[in-house]
């Protein structure tokens, strides 16, 4: 057995680094519980962790006492934390929604600029200077914008920060523009409270481990942290320990990943990559016809590892990769699977019940049955999730949730309105949806191992009798006429 020397974590595979933290600092356990050995091997001299952030700093004359400098709250920038030995920087970036923003308000703006300079007149020199104009535009709003935002970084020694504290999920730091004189050390009595602060730093982490790391790191340094941010480290600690002990490894969610991308692979080369109706029938997309009429129901199972174009799969795997490693660890490998694809089966036959007459492929459905099973799991083991790790998971499966389907409904009401335009299946979001949230609530087991063990039996049966019902409920609304 090893011993992290950074974060306390007992390891016990092969690995060079601690699974929680990502160091390299072991202290090997023998069998009497004594350290015999110190490896010599040391940990990255930076770490660079994603996470939303809002940096105030003190206004002088201004009527409220902070001014934001940065802010990625929203969802159209992302900020970047970077640790080393000695600072920590502060900078965000664009997310590739606020890219897609930025690039159809060039567009919109450029074509209605090109409309009004051809209005009167059509010749072809006013339609070259407009084309330019465009041309112009499309290429100097990119630059000032990733000028703009590359503006947004802030560099802080360790000297500058005063304290840190946690509120509800959030880890705010309290820092000064100028170094702190003296600095405070490790271990000093004084905690930096008679240092007045001017400026903060509001932090939301996507993983539980970037929590831990970025506090450990800072109090290596010797920034100072309340009583409530060590206990939020110790329960991060306690349910990333419990979450690696019941599933060490998610190779079912990087099976998946690769199955999908192999098949995609596949069906390019021979499609020529002319993803037409056909083509993606011919592989076995889920086609009402053929599926219930034609007595074809291995579609129902297939068309989930199939996908109509790159853009498709590539945004249903990055989904896939971001919620699926959660998703296995808290339900493990074989019930997660199980879920899995009983989630897109129940969504093909929403799909084929709902409206039977359209080609669907994608694993839309099934992914959005891991963030029902997701939800599912917190409301039946909500005492076996912390708080501070339960509340962002649930805001973020509520946005992802409400986004897409908002999404969806306004592409197709767009479609319909103007006659053509592709389909978002809908049904087979929902019907994925609502199966994953059955799924998730009765096959939820507790995370401590003994606990876990005496429930899998019961739980699996009423997993399975779950499963069994709801896909001949939806069974027999598809074939009724």
């Amino acid at each position: 057995m090893k011993k992290c020397t950074y974060c306390g974590l007992e390891n016990y595979n092969d690995t060079v680094e601690c699974v929680q933290c990502t160091r390299e600092e072991f202290v090997v356990i023998n069998e009497e519980g004594k350290s015999v050995a110190v490896p010599p091997r040391l940990g990255p001299a930076s770490v660079s962790i994603r996470c939303s952030l809002h940096l105030r700093e003190a206004a002088p004359g201004s009527l409220s006492p902070y001014q934001t400098v940065m802010s990625s709250w929203g969802g159209l920038k992302r900020g970047f934390l970077t640790i080393d030995d000695q600072h920590l920087v502060v900078q965000q970036r664009l997310t590739s929604v606020g890219a897609l923003l930025i690039a159809v308000s060039i567009f919109i703006f450029g074509s209605i600029i090109v409309g009004f300079m051809t209005l009167n007149h059509r010749g072809t020199g006013d339609f070259i200077f407009g084309a330019n104009l465009v041309l112009l535009l499309v290429v100097s709003v990119p630059i000032a914008c990733a000028l703009w935002i590359g503006r947004r970084r802030r560099q802080y020694g360790f000297d500058q920060l005063i304290r840190g504290k946690t509120l509800g999920h959030e880890l705010v730091l309290e820092l000064r523009r100028k170094p702190v004189v003296p600095p405070l050390q490790a271990g000093s009595p004084d905690d930096g409270t008679a240092v007045q602060p001017d400026g903060e730093l509001t932090l939301k982490f996507f993983q539980p481990k970037d929590f831990m790391l970025l506090t450990q790191r800072l109090s290596a340094a010797g920034v100072k942290f309340d009583d409530s941010t060590a206990q939020a480290a110790q329960v991060i600690n306690s349910f990333a320990e419990r979450l690696n002990a019941v599933t060490p490894r998610c190779w079912v969610t990087f099976t998946l990943l690769t199955v999908n991308s192999v098949i995609y692979l596949l069906m390019y080369l021979v499609l020529a990559g002319n993803f037409t109706t056909t083509g993606l029938q011919s592989w076995g997309a889920n086609y009402g016809p053929l599926t219930i009429n034609g007595g074809q129901w291995w579609r129902l199972l297939a068309c989930c590892f199939l996908h109509g174009g790159f853009l498709h799969v590539l945004l249903n795997m990055y989904v896939l990769y971001q919620v699926g490693q959660l998703v296995e660890k808290l339900f493990g490998n074989w019930f997660y699977l199980l879920i899995y694809l009983a989630c897109g089966i129940c969504a093909s036959l929403t799909s084929v019940w709902i409206h039977p007459a359209i080609t669907s492929v994608g694993a839309s459905g099934a992914i959005f049955g891991l963030y029902g099973a997701l939800v599912g799991y917190l409301m039946r083991e909500h005492g076996g999730l912390p708080r501070i790790v339960a509340r962002p998971v649930l805001q973020s499966a509520a946005i992802f949730i409400v986004f897409n389907l908002f999404l969806g409904f306004m592409n197709n009401a767009e479609s319909s309105v103007a006659g053509h335009g592709g389909i978002i299946d809908m049904a087979a979001h929902c019907g994925g949806l609502l199966s994953g949230f059955v799924f998730g609530f009765f096959g939820a087991r507790p995370l401590d191992p003994q606990p876990r063990q005496a429930a899998t039996y019961h739980r699996g049966v009423t997993l399975a009798s779950a499963i069994g019902v709801l896909m001949v409920i939806l069974f027999i609304l598809a074939i009724r006429p």
